[in-house]
């Protein structure tokens, strides 16, 4: 009489377990790793929202003073909020737009445990005059701020250039952020 050979018990074995176990770790460390990149991409987003923002902001408190025009240049060595640090003039309209729009930059609107944490990273303004000497203008208003990561240079306005070197890879303003848009000053003395 034959006897039935002993069949293997019916389960898992530990091979397949750990080949299980071994794919799911793989798989939750991706997802980690995109949840880390998606909040990196979500906060430059809204840096470059909050940018923005503050850039028309600019462009509307030059244009509502326009026969002040020129004493809004700042040039794009001696930008608004550098080292976060506001003016305290306040005694013309110009001065009180610079403060208020530094305020703006270095995020006074909203702290945390006395920290400024309502604006931009490490945001600058600056307001250069492209006519020279021509009071008129025109006028290029750039926002910059510090990335999170490298990308390059940005083209334009030399806003902020070399202040943004300090994390690693952020060599050669690699990561500097930076818009602009020109404000032009309509001259009415001239038929």
């Amino acid at each position: 009489m034959n006897m039935p050979s002993a069949s293997p018990a019916p389960g898992f074995s530990m091979i397949e377990v750990l080949v299980t176990l071994i794919i799911l770790v793989v798989g939750i460390l991706g997802l980690f790793g995109l949840s880390a990149r998606l909040q990196q991409h979500q906060l430059e987003a809204y840096q470059r929202a909050q940018a923005l923002m503050l850039l028309k902001d600019m462009e509307n408190r030059i244009a509502a003073n326009p026969l002040n025009a020129h004493d809004y240049a700042t040039g794009s060595t001696t930008p608004i909020a550098a080292n976060g640090i506001c003016p305290t003039a306040s005694s013309t309209r110009q001065q009180q737009d610079a403060l208020a729009w530094c305020t703006e930059i270095v995020g006074a609107g909203e702290t945390d445990n006395n920290a400024n944490v309502g604006a931009l990273i490490h945001g600058l303004g600056c307001i250069e005059n492209l006519g020279g000497t021509n009071p008129n203008g025109p006028y290029l208003v750039t926002v910059a701020w510090q990335g999170m990561t490298a990308l390059g240079p940005p083209l334009g306005s030399p806003c902020g250039a070399g202040a943004y070197n300090t994390l690693a890879g952020c060599a050669n303003d690699a990561c500097r952020r930076t818009v602009s848009t020109t404000v032009r000053i309509a001259n009415l003395a001239t038929p």
